[in-house]
């Protein structure tokens, strides 16, 4: 299922419970877009001067796997901000991520079967494949490993990207276990930290409990829990969910 919304990002004045960080302390995606744009650059030389058409392009797309793998973690790194919200600017309340989130994932495993597709081409052209045994391998086992991996996330197209949290409970999440649950069966939410930075934890009565990293919500967990469990615990005001814009400012009447 494909995602035609737009979206736009809040700073809700909610008091929150807790206030754990969105990235760890140590956390340098900076230093790791940097190690992967230099292997990638070392990767292109190398794929220039290869040896054989198929083997030189499938050395090349594998310097492109390292290049995008700087965006996707750039993607991540910058799809929360402290005590932001992003959500769908119609319907019921919905936490989106950027689309970034799910389109560079889908890209790089896009550019990691184009090896698989060149050593194939290779052995129907009679060519050498590379100058290693080893060395095929590993690019065939890459291209592997990205086909699976596209095969989920196009599985996982089917639910819709975000939670949603709608008058009558909570839907989500691409990307994470899937689940769709009544207001009534939900027993709580809170913001909890996992290597050192914040995600979303429910539980639910009839389940066990469910994990959404940030980055696949868009938005900051403490807030997120705030804004659950203040409806949660007041099913009179759970109407304002059919509009973000109501429910936050219900939200941020209430508790601040």
């Amino acid at each position: 299922m494909s995602d035609s919304h737009s979206s736009h990002t809040r700073v809700p004045v909610i008091a929150t419970s807790t206030r754990i960080a969105i990235h760890p302390a140590k956390a340098k995606p900076a230093l790791a877009m940097a190690l992967f744009a230099v292997f990638g650059a070392a990767l292109l030389v190398a794929a220039a001067v290869a040896d054989g058409t198929y083997f030189r392009i499938a050395l090349a797309f594998v310097a492109l796997i390292a290049i995008v793998t700087v965006f996707l973690v750039r993607s991540f790194a910058e799809a929360v901000r402290p005590g932001v919200i992003r959500v769908a600017a119609d319907g019921p309340l919905r936490c989106v991520p950027p689309r970034s989130v799910f389109v560079w994932p889908m890209v790089l495993a896009l550019v990691g079967t184009v090896p698989g597709i060149m050593f194939v081409l290779a052995r129907l052209a009679g060519e050498e494949f590379g100058t290693g045994r080893r060395r095929s391998i590993a690019l065939v086992v890459i291209a592997v490993v990205a086909l699976g991996w596209l095969g989920m996330q196009v599985w996982a197209l089917r639910q819709p990207a975000g939670l949603t949290i709608s008058p009558r409970g909570l839907r989500g999440v691409r990307g994470a276990k899937s689940f769709d649950v009544e207001w009534e069966h939900v027993a709580s939410a809170a913001a909890v930290e996992h290597r050192g930075r914040a995600q979303l934890e429910l539980r639910f009565a009839n389940s066990g409990p469910v994990s959404v990293p940030s980055p696949l919500l868009g938005s900051d967990p403490n807030v997120v829990a705030a804004i659950i469990e203040y409806f949660r615990m007041h099913a009179e005001q759970r109407e304002a969910l059919a509009s973000s814009r109501t429910a936050i400012l219900a939200v941020e009447a209430a508790v601040t």
